[in-house]
Parts: C-alpha cells; structure tokens; sequence
C-alpha cells in the first residue's frame, strides 16, 4: 500500500521519460520515375484517413467516449468485443489531433492487448504523433519506476541499488532446497501436509495481500518459512 500510494504520487508530480525508440516508420516507398505519387497516398495522408475511418465507424455510445474531453475524467464499462481497444485508439488520436494533450500514457493489463492498440496506433500516427504516445502494460510500467526508484519499495534498498525479478518457479525451487536443509521444519511442514508449491502458493497470496511473515504470528511454521524464503530472496 506504501508503494502503491508513492506511485500515484510520483506519476501526480513527476514526468516518466521513456527511451526514444530507434525504429523506423513501417512505410516503404520504391522510387520509380514513372510513377506518380498523388498528395492523398502520402504516409501522413494515409494515417489521418485511418483515423477518419476510425472515427466514422463507432457508434453514438463510442463516439462520446472518444471525443469526451482531456480535462475530465472518464470510466467506460464495457463487455468483451463491444469494441473497447477501437475507442481507446481513436480517443488517443483524437487528443493529440484536438491537441488537447502532449503526451499520452496507454497502460493495458496483457502483453497482447498492448501490441494489438500499438499496432492500431502506428496505422492511425504520424511517426511525430506516435512518439508521444507510450504504450505499455501496467506490469511493465510499475517495473520501470521500481528501477528508477527502488528507494520506494520499502525494502531497505538505496536509489542507486538494484534488483532481479524471480519467477515462481524460482522461488519453488528455492523454498524446496531451504526446506531440505532443515530436517525439524521439513518433518513439521509433511505433518501438515505442506509442500514447497503450496507454501510458495500462499507466500504469492500473502504478498499480494501485502501481508509479511510478521503477519503470521498465529502460524509459526509457515511464518518460519517465510521468513526464510525472504532473507534468502534478498541475498541472491
């Protein structure tokens, strides 16, 4: 919670700057001088009429979601397919075209829904639009400002420290070796049915309660373990 509150108070009073990407527009042009290129089939032109196209086709609803202006807050509720990403798309085009707005921060939970909106905004930008626009997940974006600010994290780490990020299956690994090396604990934790997945099962819920070993007092065994599993985390 202490994090979650300096985050929003970090992205309230502080810029994000993102690496400039070295990737060049997706469009393509052989040159041929017997070939004329009409004003209406440039890249900038084919880009605006996407975003017109775009535009055209949402329904009333969708329309003053994505005209609605910068200044005020908006929550759409919507069901699958009811074409939330073609809202979104087009209500960050229509910002940056209304100039309401010099950069723009597009967060989606899955990888998969951040690549599809990219991919529909570099149809729908201008190479100059589209360098205003970041477009990432949530996981990738809080990422980021962990790095940038590990001081935060209330972990005791300096803002010039640094970290790894362990996946579950890492951490089964090593709860299974802390567990072997302790014979006592091992024994007490088979009396209990308790293996190394399902102690890391509840030790993920627990961190995603934002509860530590210290919140086990009633539970001597798993909040052993857990504090084990935490110091060794912390020493990799």
């Amino acid at each position: 919670p202490h994090f979650t509150t300096a985050v929003i108070q970090f992205l309230s009073n502080n810029s994000i700057s993102f690496p400039k990407t070295n990737k060049q527009p997706h469009h393509t042009t052989k040159q041929n001088k017997n070939i004329k290129i009409n004003s209406t089939t440039t890249p900038k032109n084919n880009h605006h009429n996407t975003f017109q196209h775009n535009m055209i086709s949402l329904n009333p609803q969708q329309k003053i979601a994505a005209t609605s202006p910068g200044s005020l807050p908006l929550l759409l509720i919507a069901g699958p397919g009811s074409g939330k990403t073609r809202v979104l798309t087009a209500r960050v085009g229509f910002l940056l075209r209304q100039e309401q707005a010099n950069g723009i921060l597009c967060l989606s939970f899955s990888r998969a829904a951040s690549t599809t909106t990219q991919q529909r905004l570099s149809n729908m930008l201008t190479p100059l639009e589209q360098s205003k626009v970041k477009v990432c997940t949530f996981h990738s974006l809080c990422l980021r400002l962990c790095r940038q600010h590990p001081e935060l994290l209330g972990m005791g780490l300096d803002k010039n420290d640094s970290f790894k990020l362990i996946s579950a299956g890492e951490i089964v690994q090593l709860c299974r070796k802390i567990v072997d090396n302790n014979i006592e604990l091992k024994n007490e934790l088979n009396n209990l049915g308790m293996d190394p997945s399902s102690i890391v099962t509840r030790i993920l819920h627990a961190k995603s309660s934002s509860l530590g070993p210290e919140d086990f007092n009633q539970e001597p065994n798993f909040q052993n373990i857990y504090q084990l599993v935490q110091r060794k985390m912390v020493s990799i």
